[in-house]
């Protein structure tokens, strides 16, 4: 519903708009949004995670909230998780989480084998659209590092900083200790769709021309991959683009339009071809005469006053240097004849908002304020030729970005953001007993939580104690996510980190990214014939390759319980959310019931790793900007206390009459499907000379080649159950898991524990008093930590931090 302002001079009347049978009402106002509401559901999802600096060994710790949830969030049951490289945009890890009451916790545990490198983390629920897009949708960049000891280490450098006979050089180095003279890198270079692969001499140059022709990317890229000795390492060079260096500039009149001898507002922005928001200084000029010199700040935005002249031509000049070779003109938008102007004087407001318009006529206007979660006011208002301005009360308006929209007998023709109730909201603090700690000391948080009266808070929260090193720059917290990010789309980050704390900052993205970012177009334009859906696991039971006659059933073992699921005559079937739910990291095993299970095969089809797929590789590499002109693989590698290594000599004695270390001789030939193992334990290895039969029930390898010869290799876990023909009626699939449980340190004063997590807990609760103490143990980790809340309750999100060390 509408809530009314108590204005005088306001009346809340309907009001003539399209046509003589249409009326522009509250009730017609309410109805465009709720159609609007069902149609753009705005269910913002956040992922806190406990660090985004990990190594290929360790656990992300997260919780996800889905936030602002209408009354069907319950839909929302399944939480999916995927890990894509940012180079490849291919998933390389997925996995899916039950989500109870809009929230949802566990961890991911990252393989040894994953490569340093950085990664997006794609947050999704379960519903989707018409498109198969979902609903509910968050990605963060993570960094994963090495603390594996290498064998060698690889740099690349650019020689040249500009074209030379048609190409471009990087120049390659690989050093290592190793002596033997038959291993040799094999490295793989791309650029674009280009793909070179050559084999190099150790502690030699590898030179690299790149055509000319492959750098008319936007942002062209060298990614190298090099392999040697059973490992691998990866590069990125940034390269000069072709295309020449320049700057973007915009311009955006407040409200919309620059109107012809009225004072007009304007923010512009200026942004490298890259999208790098910069710093520059230009002169603003009317016909060839320089009115005004103007400039923008450390995030490229800047703001001026104009009162243009009709028949005038407007540019600001920007002079040659860094980035432009020569002086470059950038023309305003043409003033309109006839219109109005619109000026906030804070676009970031408490609890009063104020606003100033003026005409070339006389005019009557209505005046809406809305955002996508509903409407607050709808009034009309007599504009005049002489600058007037309005009070308007915002002492009910829920906190965040909301739209006041100018309407002209039903059309919209001027628009501008604001933040209200910006100092509104829950306040979390955070205190530890001590700032400085021991190892193995006791640590106790306190987490206190109030309202802006000072008011205690019941919140839920996920609160992380972590190395700060373990934390890049452009963490965003919960608050600037939803308040921000999630309204104005991706932002400049803000030089001191404070964000959505910085008003000027805010003030700035609204005048710029928020520029016209919603129009009451879109609302009265809905497309009510949207549909959502959740996500459903379905799969198909052949016989001989061919679709059943009959239905039969199926047993899923290795959930929370047996579940047994009845297929379709013609084999079909689907596996409900209840019989995935397993515990967490745990496969589940899908198989025909009955002894006689020979000839079947089991298809499954899991919507989930589509959708990951999906988003992945439409994902571009927005952390081009720190890339750089050279790269050496040591940066790849964890540095600090934390990257400690426990060797061990191991030596392995062969203890079987054969001789062989893994005592996996058998009897000669394969089994009745094929299956063999050679002396060497590796299953179903094309290239062996000598085939033994496998064992039931036993741990073999896969093994694949890396090189022709077969000189060097990764091999992977596989555990033999039974004849592989006969395992294609039995299918495994991922679970929905449940959350785990993080130990931290342990009481153990003997075992020496290098933590960059020692606290990570989820569902916090805090009591009546609006306070929640959790404790905790330091490591064996000398150095600063972090204390990070983030969380949500019925009035608000809220995030807070503190630090400490351990001496």
């Amino acid at each position: 519903m509408l809530k009314g302002l108590i204005i005088a001079l306001i009346s809340l009347l309907s009001i003539k708009s399209f046509s003589q049978s249409t009326q522009i009402s509250t009730s017609y106002i309410d109805s465009k949004i709720n159609q609007y509401k069902l149609s753009n559901p705005s269910t913002p999802l956040y992922l806190h995670t406990d660090k985004n600096i990990y190594t290929n060994n360790e656990s992300i710790w997260f919780s996800a909230y889905l936030v602002n949830a209408d009354t069907t969030f319950k839909n929302h049951d399944v939480l999916n998780l995927a890990i894509a490289d940012e180079n490849s945009n291919q998933v390389i890890l997925s996995e899916k989480f039950q989500m109870l009451n809009a929230v949802s916790s566990g961890s991911l545990d990252l393989p040894d084998s994953i490569p340093p490198g950085n990664y997006n983390l794609i947050a999704t629920t379960n519903i989707v659209d018409k498109d198969n897009k979902p609903t509910s949708q968050f990605i963060t960049k993570i960094v994963i590092k090495t603390i594996t000891q290498q064998d060698f280490t690889s740099s690349v450098v650019l020689i040249d900083s500009a074209i030379f006979n048609g190409y471009l050089r990087a120049k390659l180095i690989i050093n290592t200790k190793q002596s033997d003279a038959k291993l040799k890198p094999l490295v793989e270079y791309k650029i674009g769709n280009s793909v070179t692969s050559k084999l190099m001499e150790v502690n030699k140059e590898l030179l690299i021309n790149i055509k000319e022709t492959d750098l008319n990317a936007h942002q062209p890229v060298l990614k190298i991959k090099v392999k040697f000795n059973n490992q691998i390492q990866f590069l990125n060079v940034k390269l000069p683009a072709i295309q020449q260096k320049k700057i973007n500039v915009r311009f955006f009149p407040e409200g919309g339009n620059l109107v012809a001898d009225l004072p007009n507002s304007i923010a512009w922005e200026a942004q490298t071809n890259e999208s790098i928001p910069i710093s520059i200084k230009g002169i603003l000029f009317r016909n060839d005469i320089a009115i005004d010199t103007i400039e923008t700040n450390s995030y490229g935005v800047g703001k001026f006053n104009l009162k243009p002249e009709l028949s005038s031509k407007y540019y600001l000049k920007v002079l040659s240097g860094t980035y432009l070779k020569a002086d470059t003109n950038y023309f305003l938008p043409a003033a309109l004849n006839v219109g109005f102007a619109l000026h906030l004087p804070k676009g970031v407001v408490n609890d009063t908002l104020r606003l100033s318009m003026v005409s070339k006529e006389n005019k009557p206007v209505q005046i809406l304020i809305n955002n996508n979660k509903g409407a607050y006011a709808f009034f009309k208002y007599e504009v005049t030729t002489q600058t007037k301005t309005i009070k308007l009360p915002l002492y009910s308006l829920p906190k965040g970005i909301w739209t006041l929209t100018i309407l002209d007998d039903g059309k919209p023709i001027a628009e501008r953001l604001f933040f209200g109730r910006y100092n509104s909201g829950v306040k979390a603090k955070i205190a530890v007993d001590s700032k400085i700690y021991k190892r193995k000391d006791s640590v106790a948080v306190k987490v206190n939580l109030t309202d802006s009266l000072g008011k205690p808070v019941i919140g839920l929260f996920s609160i992380a104690a972590i190395q700060q090193n373990r934390l890049t720059s452009n963490c965003v917290d919960i608050e600037n996510y939803i308040y921000l990010n999630n309204e104005l789309g991706s932002l400049p980050q803000e030089p001191s980190g404070n964000g959505l704390h910085n008003p000027d900052y805010v003030e700035d993205m609204l005048l710029t990214k928020g520029w016209r970012k919603y129009t009451w177009q879109d609302v009265l334009n809905a497309d009510t014939t949207k549909k959502f859906k959740p996500l459903i696991v379905s799969g198909k039971v052949k016989y001989g390759n061919k679709p059943l006659k009959a239905a039969i059933q199926l047993a899923i073992l290795g959930g929370d319980k047996i579940s047994f699921i009845v297929t379709e005559s013609d084999g079909s079937f689907t596996v409900s959310r209840e019989n995935l739910l397993a515990s967490d990291g745990k496969k589940l095993t899908i198989i025909v019931s009955g002894k006689n299970n020979a000839g079947y095969t089991i298809e499954i089809n899991d919507p989930h790793l589509l959708l990951n797929s999906n988003i992945a590789k439409n994902l571009a590499s927005t952390g081009f900007g720190s890339i750089r002109n050279a790269t050496n693989s040591i940066d790849n590698q964890l540095k600090g206390l934390e990257n400690a290594y426990n060797l061990q000599d191991v030596i392995i004695k062969a203890k079987n009459s054969s001789g062989s270390i893994y005592a996996f001789k058998g009897e000669p030939g394969t089994n009745d499907c094929g299956d063999f193992v050679d002396e060497a334990g590796h299953f179903n290895y094309e290239k062996a000379t000598k085939r033994y039969k496998p064992k039931p029930n036993t741990w073999y390898v896969i093994r694949t080649d890396l090189s022709a010869k077969g000189d060097w290799f990764t091999v992977k876990p596989y555990y033999f159950t039974t004849c592989t023909e006969l395992k294609k009626s039995v299918t495994t699939i991922g679970g929905i898991y449940a959350e785990r449980v993080f130990y931290g340190v342990n009481n153990n004063p003997g075992e020496i524990q290098y933590l960059s997590t020692l606290l990570w807990k989820a569902g916090v609760k805090t009591n009546a008093e609006g306070e929640a103490i959790i404790n905790f143990k330091t490591g064996d980790i000398a150095d600063n930590f972090k204390i990070i809340v983030q969380g949500i309750s019925s009035e608000d999100v809220f995030s807070g931090t503190t630090s400490f060390s351990v001496k």
